[in-house]
């Protein structure tokens, strides 16, 4: 996989190893995601609570962080989750 080939699928990053896998997962999405391992699957699944607070997550907040989006309730998280983890983005 690759940061180069990367897309946005439900508010998560998924990447791909080339050009034409990106063209595919775009194309059809969900086939592509149904023929990945279990793993995977989950790897590319939106927080849905926010991990400084516990609370119910905005999809318009969110920091990247070792190339996933993680989501939060308010800026106030995102400042502290920053602190902690100092190359969140």
């Amino acid at each position: 996989m690759s940061e180069k080939y990367r897309t946005e699928y439900r508010g998560q990053f998924v990447y791909t190893c080339c050009e034409g896998c990106l063209a595919e997962f775009n194309k059809n999405p969900e086939t592509f995601v149904a023929k990945l391992s279990k793993e995977d699957q989950e790897a590319i699944k939106t927080n849905e609570v926010c991990p400084v607070s516990g609370e119910p997550i905005s999809k318009s907040i969110s920091v990247e962080f070792e190339g996933r989006k993680v989501y939060f309730c308010c800026e106030h998280c995102v400042e502290q989750y920053k602190k902690d983890h100092p190359t969140a983005k």
